[in-house]
């Protein structure tokens, strides 16, 4: 019966941590896992962020039309 209440206590107690870090995670203005677009409209233009390129998920930018040369 212990050991049954003390479970339930446990599981109370994880259901409310997971619940906290839910509202924190809601209500904070930085994102632990940004991508460059994320990060781009987050930083301030000094640090040389575009925010109007597009980033493609490539390491590497993308070969250039014979337009753009």
């Amino acid at each position: 019966m212990q050991l049954l209440l003390l479970l339930l206590l446990l599981l109370l107690l994880l259901l409310l941590l997971l619940l906290l870090l839910l509202l924190l995670s809601h209500f904070s203005h930085v994102r632990v896992c940004a991508t460059p677009q994320t990060a781009a409209h987050q930083a301030p233009l000094s640090l040389g962020f575009s925010r109007k390129k597009h980033w493609s998920g490539l390491p590497f930018p993308s070969p250039m039309h014979e337009s753009e040369k």
